[in-house]
């Protein structure tokens, strides 16, 4: 199967941006606000953080809702993040088949709504 030019693995990146995207993705989650470069717990400096930011902006990962504002994760960042989860998650094939039937229905919803189902199917496996 041919990869989609808009599509990327967690592999492809260096663990430097998997771990700015994840912690995006999470401090998104836990308070659906903009992660700005200095609201990451990170051990770089925030102009260091805002230069990996561009970087997955560029690949189309993260958006900045407006100029001054830090960064949300976009519908691919999530699903490249889901598809992470996936990747190192012990899984059933059933389930790995239920949530990429989920997220692939779910790619007209608006960002919010599909962290929502993603939390709440996560929360499902987890029993949380």
């Amino acid at each position: 199967m041919a990869k989609r030019p808009d599509h990327h693995s967690l592999s492809e990146l260096n663990e430097r941006s998997q771990t700015i995207l994840r912690r995006i993705v999470e401090s998104y989650l836990a308070t659906g606000e903009p992660v700005g470069s200095r609201n990451l717990p990170m051990a770089l400096s925030p102009a260091s953080v805002r230069n990996v930011m561009s970087d997955l902006e560029r690949l189309g990962l993260i958006f900045a809702p407006h100029t001054s504002a830090g960064r949300l994760p976009t519908q691919l960042g999530l699903r490249l993040f889901v598809d992470g989860l996936l990747e190192v998650g012990n899984l059933s094939d059933d389930e790995r088949k239920q949530i990429q039937a989920q997220v692939k229905s779910r790619s007209g919803d608006s960002v919010d709504k599909v962290l929502q189902d993603a939390t709440e199917l996560i929360s499902g496996l987890f029993h949380c």
